[in-house]
């Protein structure tokens, strides 16, 4: 791959893509929902959204509205859940044929409808259950459940075609957290036959993210998964093995910017927290954490260049990084570096990055910074670049 910027820059693999949407498709038998909240986790919400289009996808969630009108902006046609609520100020973009509000409580529904009733709207929706996360949902047993969905059914101006709840735990091996995740499906499916019992029925019903649709495909008897950092090319829990072959759609790229001697005894970085106990060669790489390339990789990190594992020295810059790269041959300005993914057969994984920083792969992906372009590849060939900044 050439060198696309004298900085830094992501590459968004559209055909990974569309590999890891077969493979979970086909591992799930169920219709999928794609979830782009966030700028697609990092990856570019429209790019992401327009490709998965072609593929057949039909049903996206997001966070908030403004999330969901940059994609009707920018010629989305498909369904878009929002999850978050919506401020007062915003409802009336609800009158878009293709959003869909996720109703977090009766409040919210009453509120609604009332925006609803007074705008002669009608308002699609979907109702989300709190059956163990403990964060946004009508929450209660299965009776209190069903019985606030009705009183929500009473009410004017809604057109609801969905019911759905998250699962807290399905990505962890821990077998309290198998029970527990066991005991959110099972008081969901209480539920739903609950309201079948009383002849209320949903288009769409959903529980699993990709998590439960990796790990709980059987438990969860749904016809639609909301599939999120699967779709990426990521595993849900980076301990936690999948029978599936994913692809990482994103890959992290930078350039070798100086390189140059540095003398036993010499001092790199902030603080000086390296000391050179030998002669050695650094080279000089223009990403830092304003990039989104976390400060935690200090003194433990390692980039690729030609094909060579280079660790970091001293403190992550805001703008820059240094590495050793005394053991590499004929480096020079303009080689490429990379942050995570592949060069020739040396691999830097988003899980080996994210163990290193204490945390996971989806902080990660989500934290790359706007003035990083992606540079969009299909086929073998750049499609086009996003350019934030």
């Amino acid at each position: 791959m050439a060198t696309i910027f004298k900085r830094t820059w992501a590459t968004i693999n559209l055909d990974n893509l569309a590999h890891n949407i077969k493979e979970l498709t086909n591992h799930s038998g169920k219709d999928a929902m794609a979830v782009i909240k966030a700028n697609a986790y990092g990856h570019g919400d429209t790019a992401i959204a327009r490709e998965l289009e072609l593929l057949g996808i039909r049903e996206f969630a997001v966070s908030n509205i403004l999330e969901a009108m940059h994609l009707v902006n920018n010629g989305i046609k498909s369904d878009i859940l929002i999850f978050g609520n919506i401020p007062d100020t915003h409802m009336g973009m609800l009158s878009h044929p293709n959003l869909i509000q996720a109703i977090n409580s009766i409040d919210d529904a009453i509120t609604l409808s009332e925006f609803a009733a007074a705008n002669d709207m009608q308002i699609r929706a979907h109702i989300k259950l709190d059956t163990g996360m403990g964060r946004v949902g009508l929450y209660g047993n299965a009776a209190a459940l069903c019985d606030d969905v009705m009183q929500i059914l009473t009410l004017d101006g809604l057109k609801l075609e969905g019911i759905f709840t998250h699962l807290a735990a399905a990505d962890s091996e821990d077998p309290a957290d198998i029970s527990y995740t066991h005991s959110q499906i099972k008081l969901f499916d209480d539920t739903i036959a609950l309201l079948g019992a009383n002849r209320i029925n949903f288009r769409r019903v959903h529980i699993s993210n990709s998590a439960g649709a990796i790990y709980y495909r059987d438990e969860c008897r749904t016809n639609l998964d909301r599939l999120g950092i699967a779709i990426y090319g990521h595993k849900p829990d980076c301990s936690h093995d999948i029978n599936l072959h994913l692809k990482p759609v994103m890959e992290l790229k930078s350039t070798v910017c100086t390189v140059k001697p540095m003398p036993k005894g010499g001092s790199i970085g902030y603080g000086r927290t390296y000391t050179a106990e030998k002669d050695i060669i650094v080279a000089t790489v223009p990403i830092g954490y304003a990039d989104g390339y976390p400060r935690l990789l200090s003194g433990v990190g390692e980039v690729l260049i030609r094909g060579h594992r280079a660790p970091i020295l001293g403190r992550v810059c805001m703008d820059q990084i240094m590495v050793d790269v005394t053991h590499i041959d004929d480096i020079t300005t303009g080689d490429i570096v990379t942050l995570f993914g592949y060069d020739g057969d040396e691999y830097i994984s988003l899980d080996e990055i994210a163990s290193k920083c204490g945390t996971i792969n989806y902080e990660i992906l989500c934290g790359i910074g706007l003035r990083v372009p992606r540079v969009i590849y299909k086929n073998g060939e750049v499609k086009g670049i996003i350019e934030y900044l």
